[in-house]
């Protein structure tokens, strides 16, 4: 395998496990990009509109307090409730971030101190200016910015960017082939095994689901048709690489192609577990190990819940491992 394409996988590993406030925010809210166009129909750049924070709900504003690591629930915030100042009250405000710890005022009387919690408006504006402070974007963020999401651009300015394609077709045998697949999995749950210490066993993990979307990726490709070939304007063959990688690089895409381009071989996409994946590459530090088990949480926006569970590590090594070999049943461990 070319040292070219090693690189390009350990650069897409680093981007999985550093997802950015700003594309985690895309996530939350299903936002989409969209292009700023000229009146002479010229496509300038991106852009894209998160929501002002006059509309986020409380499930909204936990959702990213907990990103920006400072964990606080609005909804058990006692609003103008006046409270006796006791030590357990005090070290409660002082946990809150200085901004909300602000928005609280003392009465004294001759027998008590009483402490006043803000109304539902000034705490709110006391999390809005904590969310300005940790750069959490509001109203349109444009491609021009340093923190606008690099695959969302309509423009792409690194050099390597054309190896995904090129470099995985060229490198067949080795990105393809369901043998040495089978072979990194194999040295991954040898490394977990021998390993005690919990952050090194979830590293493991989410590197074995990388190679498994390394491997489908390359599955993808060597279906379709030589994209350099496909048209003599380069221009138009960039959009259409641009527009693939964005479709091979997010799960239900990815999952749609593999079925499109696998269904004459009546082979069908085998799901693995998203959300265990998107847990560990978001904040690898949140989910509790225990032994082999593993505790992460899954938040649903549709039903603003959260659901703890628990999944087998070893157990789950095991089945990306085996996931190639049930794709296709019939094949050779060559094919």
């Amino acid at each position: 395998m070319s040292r070219s394409y090693e690189y390009f996988v350990e650069k897409k590993e680093a981007e999985l496990n550093s997802e950015s406030l700003e594309g985690e925010l895309i996530n939350h809210f299903d936002l989409f990009p969209q292009t700023e166009t000229g009146s002479d129909g010229f496509q300038y750049q991106n852009y894209i509109e998160y929501p002002d924070f006059s509309s986020y709900d409380d499930d909204d504003i936990n959702f990213i307090m907990d990103l920006i690591n400072l964990p606080f629930d609005i909804k058990d915030f006692d609003f103008e409730e006046k409270k006796e100042v006791t030590s357990h009250l005090s070290q409660y405000i002082d946990s809150l971030p200085e901004e909300i710890q602000n928005t609280f005022t003392y009465h004294a009387d001759e027998e008590k101190e009483l402490c006043i919690f803000p109304s539902e408006n000034e705490l709110r504006e006391a999390i809005k200016d904590i969310f300005i402070n940790n750069n959490v974007p509001f109203g349109p963020l444009y491609e021009d910015s340093q923190n606008f999401p690099e695959h969302y651009r309509l423009f792409q300015y690194d050099d390597g960017y054309d190896q995904l394609y090129d470099l995985d077709i060229i490198d067949s045998e080795n990105t393809n082939r369901v043998d040495i697949y089978v072979g990194k999995l194999e040295s991954i749950i040898k490394s977990y095994k021998s390993s005690q210490n919990p952050l090194i066993k979830k590293s493991l993990l989410l590197a074995a689901f990388s190679t498994n979307e390394s491997f489908l990726r390359a599955r993808i490709i060597s279906k379709m048709p030589d994209l350099n070939k496909i048209t003599e304007d380069d221009y138009i063959t960039l959009l259409i690489k641009k527009e693939i990688q964005k479709k091979l690089e997010n799960y239900e895409e990815r999952k749609n192609l593999f079925n499109r381009y696998y269904e004459q071989n009546h082979i069908t996409f085998i799901d693995t577990d998203k959300d265990l994946r998107n847990s560990l590459a978001h904040n690898i530090d949140a989910p509790k190990v225990s032994g082999d088990n593993l505790t992460y949480s899954v938040y649903s926006k549709r039903r603003a819940t959260t659901e703890e569970r628990t999944v087998n590590m070893l157990t789950v090594l095991k089945d990306l491992k085996d996931h190639p070999t049930n794709l296709y049943p019939d094949n050779n461990l060559k094919g």
